[in-house]
């Protein structure tokens, strides 16, 4: 590809599975898929996504073991706890009051529906059910039940959260006029399965430290070659091939 010239992109179905085989040898080549702190057990990274909701990665960072130390080890103490020492340990986050409703709200529902507060029922279940019931819980969307599902229960989903959507968007794999709540049904299936967990956590990365959202640095983007967007925030960029 001549330096200075920016591909166009219009993805048809194996070109699409090409290039996003290619963008993820890159961002994993890049990132390894380092950790983002999620949790192994279902139950913790609902409460540890639900933290992270509308939240700086700083502040949810803080309020989790402060969480923690209040339940002494047991989600259960969330239900007799007075919601004010909730809300306490929980302000430095922001949303403290939402967040604790909502918070207790998921405990009563998940010891109503299996007996205890434990989501391992959800392991011996199908895809679509574990789905269904974590959205029917207050504040939980597709992006926090498709987080607990990949992270903790192995499912081969991918959660949308916005460094995914902004970085997919711009190397266009999503139409701008796609609107939030309609992305997660639309990008996941053009995801191949075995790419979901490695792209998604590679693509946070990149989106908060390279694919920001108000100054991308696009002179230093390893994918800028592939991205019809690179042009339009930095006109002197040279999109050559960085692999």
């Amino acid at each position: 590809m001549a330096v200075g010239a920016v591909r166009k992109k219009t993805y048809h179905r194996r070109s699409r599975y090409s290039a996003l085989a290619e963008i993820s040898r890159r961002l994993e080549r890049r990132y390894r898929s380092a950790s983002l702190g999620n949790k192994a057990n279902p139950l913790d990274e609902l409460i540890y996504i639900q933290l992270s909701v509308r939240t700086p990665e700083g502040a949810y960072l803080g309020t989790w073991p402060a969480l923690r130390r209040l339940v002494n080890g047991s989600w259960s103490r969330l239900i007799r706890l007075p919601e004010r020492r909730i809300v306490q340990a929980l302000r430095s986050g922001g949303m403290a009051g939402v967040k604790a409703k909502r918070l207790r709200g998921m405990v009563r529902a998940i010891k109503k529906r299996f007996g205890r507060v434990s989501l391992s029922p959800l392991k011996a279940m199908p895809d679509d059910e574990v789905e269904a019931f974590l959205r029917s819980l207050p504040g939980v969307g597709p992006k926090v039940a498709r987080c607990v599902m990949m992270y903790s229960l192995g499912r081969e989903v991918f959660p949308v959260d916005s460094h995914c959507r902004r970085v997919l968007t711009r190397l266009g794999f999503v139409p701008r006029n796609v609107e939030i709540k309609a992305s997660h049904d639309f990008i996941q299936p053009i995801i191949p399965p075995h790419l979901r967990r490695p792209l998604h956590v590679n693509l946070i990365h990149h989106g908060r430290t390279v694919c920001t959202s108000s100054r991308p640095r696009c002179s230093e983007c390893f994918l800028a070659d592939l991205c019809p967007s690179a042009r339009s925030y930095d006109p002197n960029i040279l999109t050559a091939s960085r692999s």
